[in-house]
């Protein structure tokens, strides 16, 4: 088997809006970008394992860990590239592989077996696997609550459900990226229904301190 035919991503911005160096900062004694680089390089089914980012810190701290460091375009590093233009750029890079995955390292607590379902879905039958959630919610709109039912209050059995992107992590054939230029095609998209906990996605001070509230070693087996 070729050696290029997974390619999982791990892309850590050097800048952050919300927490200061965000990938770097500290996470039970280590920095939030290590847990995704070391269960990527953990899974049997990834071939190489790339560290991309336009910060020389994070890419040397990657490549430390055995990650392959990518220097990413300054004007692929701002918060207005989305995650279409950076799944085409990372695709565009291994334009021979069979697939590429992101693996989000602000989502630490994707199970490995979460990732092996979503590889071995991509392998099969779909172009694209995500890791999903469903819920339901007592939801307002335009500063009135928009779940009565025939003017009735209902129980929260009874509110439908709605699923939503965890985006924690995307796996896709190499071929559909390129050919849609989407992160994923969602007429061919596996979803994996994931636990609560695996959805949670760190991106303020407040959700570093739950997250260190967690035995984060039963996530990253």
């Amino acid at each position: 088997m070729s050696k290029e035919n997974i390619i999982a991503f791990i892309h850590a911005k050097g800048f952050s809006k919300r927490v200061k160096n965000k990938n770097l900062k500290k996470l039970k004694n280590k920095p939030l970008v290590y847990y995704a680089i070391k269960k990527a390089l953990k899974c049997k089914l990834i071939d190489k394992v790339i560290i991309d980012s336009d910060n020389q810190k994070i890419l040397n701290y990657g490549k430390s860990l055995g990650a392959i460091p990518i220097k990413r375009p300054k004007k692929l590093a701002s918060n207005k590239i989305g995650g279409d233009e950076l799944a085409v750029y990372q695709a565009s890079l291994f334009p021979n592989s069979k697939i590429c995955l992101q693996c989000v390292p602000t989502s630490p607590l994707i199970k490995m077996k979460t990732i092996e379902e979503c590889i071995k879905a991509v392998k099969s039958k779909y172009d694209s696997a995500i890791t999903v959630f469903s819920d339901s919610f007592y939801e307002w709109k335009n500063k009135k609550p928009i779940y009565y039912i025939n003017g009735r209050l209902p129980n929260g059995v009874e509110l439908p459900k709605r699923i939503f992107e965890t985006t924690g992590l995307y796996v896709n054939k190499t071929r559909s990226i390129m050919k849609l230029k989407r992160r994923f095609n969602y007429k061919s998209c596996y979803l994996k229904k994931v636990k609560k906990i695996e959805t949670i996605d760190l991106n303020t001070y407040d959700d570093f301190e739950f997250a260190e509230t967690i035995n984060i070693n039963d996530y990253n087996n």
